[in-house]
């Protein structure tokens, strides 16, 4: 008995030896990584551009205003509807008016026919004086006869004007005849039409109100073609010319730019801003764009061939210097850069990096020089 307790304390004994024998091994520590995007280092061809703040508007903007005064008695558009050119928009009340036209109109009639039967007793008179000065040539009749017909003649032609043609009231005819016109175009001002195509921006009146002569009614703007307005520099002015084709770049209409073309430049500056106002004209089909939109104009200014460039996002200012981060393995190394033209998405690097190189693009601000980092 004595003999098995003691083998089982020699075995725990040997077990508890070997046990302290072995050294604990302590965990490796894990290295930090930094996760980046990456792009490649390219030669390209590009242009420097200078960006120029603006603001859009309507190619067209017309304010609609009556000719006349008037009740209005029907209103046919609403904001935002699309109207054709010729097509009616407002029409006031012109019945008075038309009543007028009426009556203007029967009374004209009137001294027509007054004056065609003026004419008529003249004939008959100027007839009848011409036969009864004949035969008193030949003593058929009596002076008192001749002087009969000469007096016919002579109160005939109170009433008419032979060398006119016509009779002595004329003149009064024709500007019957004028006003008449006169009241019929007021009448056809009555009714207010489109002048252009485009869309319904504003309306004024309501049916029942009235209509002021001079006061808009509605306002229509064309938006087939927008305008950007915009200034610029005095370093700026002589690197654009009228007829120039720009980028426009309007991000509320999404991300695609559109091609514009210089519509005019001020010859001088604006007295409070120093600068010189600029209009650009851009088509707009599918009308993304309208107006009060802010827009950004993309003037290039010089171009080249074949330049080795990054991505601006790749290049970061660390203190006075400019400066890329290069993955080497992975690792990357810290490159200060220098800097030539650019545009909105690119920006030549002339010292520091070379074609092919993989330049970080995103997760760069918190590296330094030899971090570790995972491309993703």
């Amino acid at each position: 008995m004595k003999r098995k307790l003691l083998a089982v304390l020699l075995v725990v004994g040997l077990v508890a030896l070997v046990g302290c024998g072995k050294e604990e091994e302590a965990p490796k520590a894990e290295v930090e990584t930094t996760p980046v995007k990456v792009a490649k280092v390219s030669e390209v061809n590009l242009s420097n551009e200078i960006t120029i703040s603006g603001k859009i508007a309507a190619g067209m903007e017309v304010a609609v205003v009556p000719k006349v005064g008037g009740k209005v008695t029907q209103v046919t558009v609403n904001v935002g509807q699309r109207v054709k050119k010729g097509q009616v928009l407002v029409t006031l009340d012109g019945a008075d008016l038309a009543a007028q036209i009426k009556a203007a109109e029967a009374g004209l009639q009137v001294s027509r026919a007054g004056q065609k039967q003026s004419a008529i007793r003249y004939q008959e008179a100027k007839d009848n004086f011409v036969r009864m000065e004949a035969l008193y040539k030949e003593g058929a009749i009596s002076q008192a006869q001749y002087d009969a017909a000469k007096n016919g003649l002579d109160f005939a032609a109170s009433n008419y004007d032979p060398t006119k043609g016509g009779t002595l009231s004329d003149a009064q005819i024709k500007q019957s005849q004028a006003n008449i016109d006169a009241m019929k175009a007021n009448y056809a001002n009555m009714v207010i039409t489109a002048p252009i195509d485009g869309v319904v921006a504003s309306r004024s009146v309501d049916p029942g109100e009235m209509a002021a002569p001079g006061a808009p009614v509605v306002n229509l703007v064309n938006t087939s073609e927008m305008v950007v307005e915009g200034s610029l520099a005095e370093s700026e002015v002589n690197l654009m010319k009228v007829g120039q084709e720009v980028k426009v770049l309007a991000k509320a209409a999404g991300d695609e730019a559109f091609t514009g073309k210089v519509e005019s430049i001020s010859p001088s500056a604006d007295a409070r801003t120093k600068a010189y106002p600029i209009k650009i004209k851009i088509k707009n089909p599918d009308e993304k764009l309208k107006s009060g939109m802010f827009a950004e104009i993309k003037l290039a200014t010089e171009a080249r061939t074949g330049v080795v460039a990054v991505p601006k996002e790749a290049v970061i200012e660390r203190g006075t210097k400019k400066v890329v981060f290069v993955v080497k393995g992975d690792t990357v190394s810290e490159n200060e850069v220098a800097v030539g033209i650019a545009n909105d998405k690119l920006v030549e690097v002339t010292k520091g990096v070379n074609t092919g190189d993989q330049v970080v693009v995103a997760g760069q601000q918190n590296l330094a020089d030899k971090a570790k980092v995972t491309v993703q």
